[in-house]
């Protein structure tokens, strides 16, 4: 049996970690950060003809983090995304002693050092599930598209939707560790987020870049008449509100954390 007390606490203590990242002295709220390079690099080198195997061969050496910027790919821990930040402030011999938090986070941006929704999510849940020693469990219970292939670099939001979880209908139910995913107009998931609850208050927790300032933040919400109502306004987008209406916003709740609340198997 889960034991959800322990495993919230945890979780909150994570998501402090990225909200609090504490470099040279300052803390910094994890900016957002995605992955657009890998794949189009990919396919530059297959279109100037360089062949399979020398493509292999670079593709493997940045995904061991040979190039000092963009490790991790939106995917990092808290300790990662420092420790990188730390080792390219000595490479470009940068002074950061005296940095403020805004000069730090920029500079964390412009090296593509952040976290991005799926991988924010996928990396709390993990090590809150490693707090209580389901860390197996909680992998083996995704959707991942290859089973051999697993961890932080391939989480997408697919991999929490289908078989991993349950469509939540009765909303007055949402509990902590719900999820929130995002759809666009084709009905793909495109984005993803949390829900917490402090004692009757709901918020949502996600790393997103249509909200500025972007990266890791919490925002409020409330649920009338079984629709939810999102207490903050995005910058770039649809609002959110609007999108529930248009049928693009799904709440979720983790089969591994499945009771007998009322959910509707999909």
């Amino acid at each position: 049996m889960i034991q959800k007390e322990k495993l919230n606490k945890y979780v909150r203590e994570n998501i402090d970690r990225y909200l609090n990242l504490d470099i040279s002295n300052q803390k910094i709220s994890c900016p957002y950060a995605i992955n657009f390079v890998e794949q189009e690099f990919l396919s530059l080198m297959k279109q100037s003809g360089i062949d399979e195997e020398r493509i292999k061969e670079v593709h493997k050496l940045y995904k061991g983090n040979k190039s000092k910027y963009g490790w991790y790919r939106g995917k990092g821990t808290p300790e990662e995304l420092k420790s990188a930040f730390l080792e390219i402030s000595k490479v470009r011999d940068f002074n950061i002693q005296n940095a403020s938090p805004d000069g730090i986070r920029e500079s964390m941006k412009l090296f593509g050092l952040g976290i991005d929704c799926s991988g924010y999510i996928y990396n709390v849940l993990l090590e809150g599930f490693k707090s209580i020693n389901m860390e197996d469990q909680f992998i083996k219970s995704l959707a991942w598209q290859e089973e051999d292939r697993t961890g932080a670099s391939r989480a997408s939001v697919e991999i929490f939707s289908g078989t991993a979880s349950t469509i939540i209908t009765d909303l007055d139910s949402l509990s902590n560790l719900d999820l929130l995913l995002l759809k666009n107009k084709e009905g793909s998931y495109t984005h993803m987020a949390m829900v917490l609850k402090d004692g009757d208050q709901l918020k949502i927790t996600q790393s997103v870049f249509s909200i500025i300032p972007n990266g890791v933040r919490i925002d409020n919400m409330r649920v009338e008449e079984n629709i939810p109502r999102f207490e903050f306004k995005v910058d770039i987008g649809t609002d959110w509100n609007i999108l529930y209406t248009n049928n693009r916003i799904e709440f979720r709740r983790l089969n591994i954390l499945v009771d007998d609340t009322k959910v509707h198997r999909t």
